[in-house]
């Protein structure tokens, strides 16, 4: 079993796509070998992150339709689209006010939902959507889910097993016009 970490790319003409790689061993070869940038310092105003206003969250918009919404901890990835909203996590700290968050947003429908993996602190909010709105996971992600049954996570509508032809641990959501593949 691969413990996940998703990463987000904007395409020009597919739309946006979920780079998800499976994390590498720190005592391998490889890794060792990986040249790890220095960065600069930051004052500790910005270490603080996003300041949550009497809301209980926080928008930042990342341009292009992409926007983050977070409580101070967890966040979710909103694109909005001419076809309506995907959404990318939904923690169940942030809860509802997700929703209102959408709304302050775009008035357009959430459509799509993107589970990055099975944790209940990532995706334990589910439950706020609409029953119609489509549920995209990985093959195993739903495997797993289904081991549960917990409400508050609703299995996928959709899987993927799209792995990358470089790398049999990595895989691809690809959100183009055509849904997802």
């Amino acid at each position: 079993m691969h413990s996940w970490s998703l990463a987000l790319a904007f395409g020009l003409f597919s739309g946006v796509y979920a780079h998800v790689v499976a994390p590498r061993d720190p005592q391998s070869s490889t890794a060792a070998s990986i040249n790890v940038p220095t960065y600069a310092s930051i004052d500790a105003a910005s270490a603080l992150g996003a300041k949550i206003g009497p809301s209980g969250y926080y928008i930042e918009d990342f341009g292009g339709g992409a926007y983050m919404v977070t409580d101070g901890s967890y966040q979710s990835l909103v694109l909005v689209s001419i076809d309506g909203v995907i959404v990318v996590d939904a923690p169940p700290s942030i809860g509802h006010k997700l929703l209102y968050a959408i709304g302050n947003i775009t008035n357009a429908s959430v459509t799509h939902l993107v589970y990055t993996h099975n944790h209940a602190d990532h995706i334990g909010g589910a439950i706020i959507f609409d029953p119609a709105v489509e549920i995209v996971a990985h093959y195993e992600t739903a495997q797993l889910l289904a081991q549960v049954n917990d409400t508050n996570r609703p299995p996928p509508t959709q899987t993927r097993v799209v792995n990358h032809p470089s790398n049999p641990d990595e895989f691809r959501i690809y959100a183009g016009r055509d849904g997802f593949y």
